[in-house]
Order: structure tokens, then sequence, then C-alpha cells
């Protein structure tokens, strides 16, 4: 896949969207020696420590590397074992780096590392003891991929990429990317188009004294004139980097809990970073990235879906049911099946049940929509076998509790916005890489991931509730694009508030029952909930049990719809039998396994007959109990149900 964020830098000085890529102190991580062993410290922490030094509080020292003071950001656990690892690999060959930037141009410190401290206000070097001399700057909150920085003695500052064995411990290269530093300089004037500038504390400073940091790299040596050198640090050797052999090709892995992990192998790269302190500059992300995703399937993920697909298979055979009602010529037009079709089984009305032990992963889900990530969250975006799913598990979910809403109040409420939401859904996420390169919203291409897998693991679906600001936070803290997902779902409310009570039309209208009505007794259970039939064909169910007398005669012309017949869970067999869909399923796997003459089961059924006069079915009231291999069974087709207005 091409990732592209960020503007063309022939357009000149912009703004940079988001907080990626901004070197701060409580973002960035130093190595500091505890206990014979170099551990990562945050970098605000290490500054704040009384250990540190203040060595120039008048901002005239040079040889240090400038940092934007921010606070308030933890480092988690996962991201400080990544630290953990890499220090110790940087420990092991800080005097083989250290004579590779030499060979870059650089001539940079080897003592303890110096640091500007960068309020907006004041700047003020302080030298934390006992660190190694260089900074890792990651390229957003928590991430594990860094840019490294060691501050030079004249005012410039080496920066470079370490990958191979300082990324995994599955690698066994030690790898140095880096640009040399006549090449560095001269392209950052050349991008802001501000010549004449100077190199103080490893920031580029302009003739109108406008401060810049500065990391311009690129695995391709062709492009942009910035050719990069790879060198092998253990064998002491450098790469080739041409054309025909790129360098810079790397392997990135983040995970979001234990259950998803996201692999992106970058083949060639371009990564253009040149801003001020307010987020002012040139910008550019150019990949080519293979990107593979691996999920483990837990119970709470394998009952939703079960749950899910037992749904489906019913609104299929309903679909499948009002098509061959419409071509047998029993119904006069052929409605849309709906999800309100589903209104009155069991199944749905438990559905909450069954997702809310999978609802706080469903939430994150929704947050996550038409989101693209930097960090652990971008393994979660990225699996389309978790949010395409999700997504639909939290419509189902939504309408669940509408329809139980909507009998509690008696209401009809129509599901016509059930199928676009859905779909507006799953194409925003879809193409959720266009909205992050297209500038609308408050972002450039990627979102910061604010809320780890680690914290949300320790959340209970209540804190959603109890913190307003989670799903804003899990959405990146993004609130256009947060807005507009939750206008979208709440837009599904609107058929309920603006529906009629189905208790002041049944004392409008007649209180006639019809023929099936009174056969199947039908429940005011079936009363209310979401889905419609045509206004001229929906009866009002008026009683919990079926009345003493049918309604006969050449007058009972009131008529139960095939898609209210549907709805209360009956279909048509063979355009005789009427029987239940939970019992068609039963008659479809015996057929399938031809155990259909050999079981003994027994389902209830009840007869259709047809007036030839007047085209009209209508159902006898008495039903018959037979078994499966029953003649009277056999006889149909099974296999192609069907539905018809009953009287």
């Amino acid at each position: 896949m091409h990732l592209y964020f960020g503007q063309d830098p022939a357009l000149g000085v912009s703004d940079v969207l988001g907080t990626n890529d901004a070197p701060f102190t409580d973002r960035a991580y130093v190595c500091s020696l505890r206990d014979r062993l170099y551990r990562p410290v945050q970098l605000q922490q290490a500054l704040d420590a009384p250990t540190s030094i203040v060595l120039d509080a008048a901002d005239g020292a040079v040889n240090g590397y400038r940092m934007v003071k921010r606070t308030g950001l933890r480092l988690d656990g996962p991201a400080m074992a990544a630290y953990q690892h890499k220090c110790s690999a940087i420990a092991s060959t800080k005097n083989e780096i250290i004579d590779w930037c030499r060979t870059l141009g650089y001539d940079v410190t080897q003592d303890a590392l110096r640091i500007i401290e960068d309020d907006g206000v004041r700047s003020m070097m302080k030298l934390i003891p006992d660190t190694l001399p260089i900074v890792a700057i990651p390229y957003a909150d928590n991430l594990p991929f860094s840019r490294y920085a060691l501050p030079g003695r004249d005012g410039s500052a080496c920066m470079l990429r370490l990958d191979g064995a300082y990324a995994s411990d599955k690698s066994t290269q030690m790898l140095l990317i880096g640009v040399n530093r006549t090449v560095r300089e001269r392209k950052t004037a050349e991008l802001l188009g501000r010549p004449g500038g100077v190199w103080r504390n490893g920031w580029y400073e302009d003739g109108e004294g406008e401060r810049w940091f500065s990391d311009i790299i690129n695995s391709d040596s062709m492009s942009f004139g910035i050719p990069t050198r790879q060198f092998d640090v253990t064998a002491h050797t450098e790469r080739d980097c041409t054309a025909s052999s790129p360098c810079g090709a790397s392997s990135r892995v983040v995970s979001w809990g234990p259950k998803l992990v996201a692999t992106d192998d970058i083949h060639r790269f371009t990564s253009l970073a040149v801003m001020n302190s307010a987020h002012r500059g040139v910008f550019l992300f150019d990949a080519l990235v293979q990107r593979y995703v691996e999920s483990v399937y837990d119970l709470e993920t394998t009952l939703a879906n079960f749950s899910l697909g037992v749904l489906l298979a019913r609104w299929a055979v309903c679909m499948v049911a009002l098509v061959n009602g419409y071509r047998s010529g029993a119904m006069c037009e052929l409605q849309s099946a709906g999800i309100g079709v589903l209104s009155c089984t069991h199944n749905f009305h438990l559905l909450p049940f069954f997702l809310l032990p999978k609802l706080k992963m469903t939430l994150a889900v929704f947050a996550t929509i038409g989101c693209t990530f930097d960090g652990s969250q971008l393994a979660l975006s990225q699996a389309w076998f978790v949010m395409y799913p999700s997504i639909a598990e939290l419509l189902f979910f939504a309408y669940s509790l509408l329809n139980l809403l909507a009998k509690l109040l008696r209401r009809r409420a129509s599901d016509t916005l059930f199928g676009p939401t859905l779909l507006f859904f799953c194409a925003m996420h879809y193409f959720r890489t266009d909205l992050a390169q297209s500038r609308w919203f408050e972002y450039d291409g990627r979102m910061e991931t604010l809320v780890t897998s680690e914290r949300l693991q320790q959340l209970s679906v209540l804190d959603f509730f109890r913190d307003r600001t989670l799903l804003l936070q899990l959405n990146g803290n993004v609130k256009s694009l947060f807005l507009i997902k939750v206008a979208v779902l709440a837009m599904n409310l609107l058929p309920l508030v603006f529906s009629r009570s189905v208790t002041a039309d049944a004392r409008a209208g007649t209180a006639t029952l019809t023929e099936a009505e009174t056969a199947l007794a039908l429940y005011l259970a079936a009363d209310g909930g979401i889905g419609a039939s045509r206004p001229t064909s929906i009866l009002t169910i008026r009683s919990k049990r079926a009345a003493p007398a049918l309604v006969s005669g050449p007058d009972a012309t009131a008529l139960l719809s095939g898609y209210e017949l549907l709805r209360f869970g009956y279909v048509v067999v063979g355009d005789t039998w009427l029987v239940k869909i939970s019992d068609w399923f039963l008659l479809v796997s015996m057929a399938a396994a031809r155990l259909q003459r050999a079981s003994t089961l027994r389902l209830m059924m009840f007869e259709i007959k047809k007036d030839p006069a007047r085209a009209l079915y209508s159902v006898c009231r008495k039903p018959v109990l037979c078994q499966i291999s029953d003649p009277r069974i056999l006889a149909h087709n099974v296999w192609t149900p069907s539905t018809r207005p009953l009287r």
C-alpha cells in the first residue's frame, strides 16, 4: 500500500496538522545509568530530577539539543519495554555510533547529554549526568519507533535512524541510517526557502531568528537530492545505497493488546520534517508499505459472532421468503426486508446480553472508525476482520436496544436508516487513508494513540460513561470526525421520535382480528418495535390471547401482510403449511443430512387454504402436529420458503 501524508515541499511552509513528529520533552527518553545498566527514562523526568545541572540560562550555548517542553504524558509499560531493549543495544555500540556520526561530518559530544529545555518563554540548558550522549525522539506518544539525535559541539546535531537489532531482537544486524551533514543542512534551508541561517543546539535558525527542527531522510538516493547512507554498526561496513539497492527498508511491529498485531514492511520511504515549535513548516511522509495483521480469536468474539450469525441466517431466510412470495403472485409488490423483520425474535431481544462481553471493544471500534493511527491503535484500525464485523455488531446492538425501547413505548419505528448507516461507517473506514490525506480535519495523515491497549484493558464499560472524553481520546482527539460519527448514529433515533403510538392507532381503528392473528395467538410482545410494512397493510395486535371466535364470512377482508407474517416468525412451505422459522431450519438441516425420512422429530404446523373466488389465503385455527417424515411434509420442497398475506 502507498502511504502519503503531508504536502508537496514545493508548496512551501504551511501549518503541520497534529502533533506527530514534534520533539516534546515528555515524549522523548534518554538512556540513564541505573545499577550498572542503562535504562530508559522520560526526558522531562530526567530534566526535573535534582541531579540535572543547569549549565546556561541565557540561551548562549550551542552544544546541546533543543527540545520543546511539554508535561502530562505518561509512558506506558509496552513502550518502556521496547525502549529498554533499544537502550541496551545503544549502550553496547555507543562508540561505533559516534564514529559513524563523525563519518557523516558531525562533531558530536561524547560525555553526558545536554538538553535545551524550551518552554516558549525562555530556554535553559541542562546537563543530565550518567546518560548516553543521545536522545531518542519517538514519532508519536508511546510509539516504539524513534529518531535519534546526538548533539554536536558546533551547533549541529547528528540525526539518525537505528534499525535492525536496535528495533527487534529477532534481527542480527545493527543498522545505522543517516544523511551527510552538508546535505541535511543545505536541504533544510532549501525546503524552508530561508538561506543564510546558522545551526545552534541542533536546530536551524534563519535570518529572522526563527528556530526550525529538522529531520530529513530518504531511502531512495535519487529523489529530493537527499542521498542516504546506511552502516552496519557491528561489521563496521557501509552498505550500498543506490537506486537498485535502496537503504532504509525496515519492519515495524505494533500490537493492540495480546490479540492484535500489525506488521509494516517498509520498502521505500521519504520523510521530511522541518518545523518550528508552533507546528509550521514542511512535512511529508511518502512510503511504500506491505502490511500484515494477525488476530487471536477469544471466547467473547466467538460468542458475539455466533449470535450475529444466527440472526443473519434468519434475516436471509426472510429475504428469500419475500422474493418467493412475490414471484409466486401471492404478493402484489416486493417489499424490502429490513432489520425490523427480526424485531419479534427472542435472539434479537437477547442480543445485547450476548454482545455485552464485547461491548468495550465495540465502543473502541466505533471511536476508531475512519482513523489512521501512529502507535498501538494502528493494529486495531487496520484489522479489517475485527473492524467491519464490530461495526455491524455496534448497529445490531443499537437497533436491538431501539427495538426494546419502541416496544416499551408501543410505537412502530422505521428501520430504513440501518442500511445507510452501516454503509456509511464501513465506507468511512475503508477510505480512512484518503480522509487522512485530505486535510479536511484537524490532523495530517496520522492520529496519536492517546489510549493504549494496556489502559483500555484496565477500564470497564462503565468508565466510558463516567469519563466523557474517553471515546474522544480513542478517536485521536479529533473532534470534527468524532461528532460526524455521533451525529450519524443519533439520526437513527429520528424514526422513533416521529412515530405514532400503535395504541392510538388501535383506538382510532376497528377492533376486528384477522384469522391469522386468532389462530397464531399473537401476543402484545409483537406490538410495537422497529420495522413497518406498507401503511395499508399494518394491522395492530390488540389482544394478549386469541379471540374466542373466528372472523369469517364474505366481509372478512382484513389481511395480515406477508412482511408481518415473517416478522412474527413464520414462513410458508409448499403453499400449504405455515411453520415457524426455527422449525424450518430443522427441516432444512434434516433434508440436507438426508435424515428427513428416518427422523422421528415432531413439529407443529398450520394448514393454509386458498379461497379461489377471492384469491385470499386463510389459516386454519387448529394446528397439526406431525413427524418430519410425514408424507404431507415430504411432498413439498422445503428449500423454497415463502410468505403471503393471510386473512
